[in-house]
């Protein structure tokens, strides 16, 4: 499935589904979402609606809809198991469930778009740079632009593995989910 180029066609492409019941959630700005042409029983995602799954993060009230519904979706996927969930989306987040289902903590760093824009923006110099999703970055940009591609790209699998390893060097038989993006 190719994601939609915006939140309205998006919901175009649901809408020429059969739906029988939606749930609307999401950590940014959803009005511009074409909810009331959902001809269907619809909710807006309430943390409530979690069952089964124990939050220890110190201020929930503060955990994004995205990281809530994945770590909820994992808790009924792979239940008891020490699961890191990496999204690799605006931000990458991790998201750590623990064997008895409850949500421990994780991490927030910008995303890949965002890391392009920052060093444009908060340098005199910088260009800034097109994310292309076919680009392999090399270990050496030979010019600027391959240069940012380089240390944005790499830099961003390099977090995500080492943070992988950190939390596989504590829970040797991590399940690790990745998504987003």
């Amino acid at each position: 499935y190719t994601q939609p180029t915006s939140n309205k066609t998006l919901v175009q492409d649901i809408l020429n589904h059969k739906i029988d019941r939606a749930i609307l959630a999401g950590s940014g700005d959803m009005s511009d979402i074409l909810w009331e042409n959902l001809k269907c029983p619809r909710y807006v995602f309430d943390r409530t609606m979690l069952k089964g799954m124990e939050i220890a993060y110190h201020t929930p009230e503060t955990l994004g809809q995205d990281r809530l519904l994945n770590a909820y979706a994992v808790s009924h996927d792979f239940p008891n198991r020490n699961t890191l969930i990496v999204d690799c989306g605006t931000c990458i987040t991790t998201t750590f469930l623990d064997e008895k289902n409850r949500l421990q903590g994780g991490s927030i760093s910008p995303g890949v778009a965002m890391r392009f824009k920052a060093l444009h923006h908060y340098t005199a110099r910088l260009p800034l740079v097109a994310f292309d999703r076919a680009y392999h970055p090399s270990l050496l940009g030979m010019n600027t632009p391959s240069s940012i591609e380089s240390g944005v790209l790499l830099g961003a699998i390099d977090e995500i593995v080492a943070r992988m390893e950190a939390m596989r060097s504590l829970y040797p038989n991590l399940n690790i989910i990745m998504t987003g993006g």
